[in-house]
C-alpha cells in the first residue's frame, strides 16, 4: 500500500509540475506579463536609448544602422542648432529640429511635404525600394508601418544641392520599441 501511495503522490507532484510549466511558464521567466487572448506574453523593458549626430551638412539619409520591424514604435528626442544657409555677406539663418515652422517643403527636398530644415525620419521600406517619411523635430513617437531601416536628416534642398553651405547638427535620442 506504500508503493501505489508513493506512486500516486509522485504522479500528482508531476501533473502540477507539467500544469505550471504549460501555458504560464512564462510567468516564472518574466516579472511582469500581460494577458493576451488566453496566452501570457512576456512584457520586456523599453531597450535603451541609441545617439547619433545627424550632420547639416550630409546630403540625404545618414543611416542609424537599425532594423526596425513593422508596428515597432520609433521614439526620438533631438536638440541643437543648424545653419541652413549663409549668405555672400556673410549673414546665416539658422533652426532647431523643428525646422522653419509654417513651411512646407517641396519636390527639392528631402522630405516633400514635410517641415523646411527640420529633422526628418525615414524607413526604407525592402520590399518596395521606398522609404516612409516622417516629421522628427525637437521630439516624436511614431508606429512604423512596415520593417526596414532608419534613417534621419534634414530636410534641405538635397535634390537641388542645399546641403553645401549648411553647418552643425543635432543630437538626438532614439529608442525602437517592439
Amino acid at each position: 500500500m506504500r508503493k501505489f501511495l508513493a506512486f500516486i503522490f509522485v504522479v500528482g507532484i508531476a501533473i502540477l509540475v507539467i500544469n505550471a510549466l504549460g501555458t504560464h511558464h512564462t510567468r516564472f521567466n518574466s516579472p511582469a506579463t500581460e494577458e493576451s487572448g488566453g496566452r501570457d506574453r512576456i512584457i520586456l523593458p523599453s531597450p535603451a536609448p541609441s545617439t547619433m549626430s545627424v550632420r547639416s551638412e550630409a546630403a540625404g539619409w545618414q543611416s542609424t544602422a537599425v532594423h526596425v520591424d513593422a508596428l515597432d514604435t520609433i521614439q526620438v528626442s533631438a536638440s541643437g542648432t543648424v545653419t541652413y544657409w549663409r549668405g555672400k555677406d556673410g549673414s546665416e539663418q539658422r533652426c532647431g529640429p523643428d525646422g522653419v515652422t509654417g513651411t512646407t517643403a517641396d519636390s527639392c527636398y528631402l522630405a516633400p511635404g514635410l517641415n523646411k530644415n527640420a529633422l526628418v525620419g525615414a524607413i526604407y521600406i525592402d520590399s518596395s525600394h521606398t522609404y516612409w517619411k516622417f516629421n522628427v523635430g525637437s521630439s516624436c513617437s511614431v508606429r512604423s508601418p512596415s520593417s526596414g531601416m532608419l534613417y534621419f536628416g534634414i530636410n534641405d534642398t538635397n535634390n537641388c544641392g542645399g546641403t553645401a553651405d549648411n553647418r552643425g547638427g543635432w543630437d538626438l535620442s532614439f529608442r525602437v520599441i517592439p
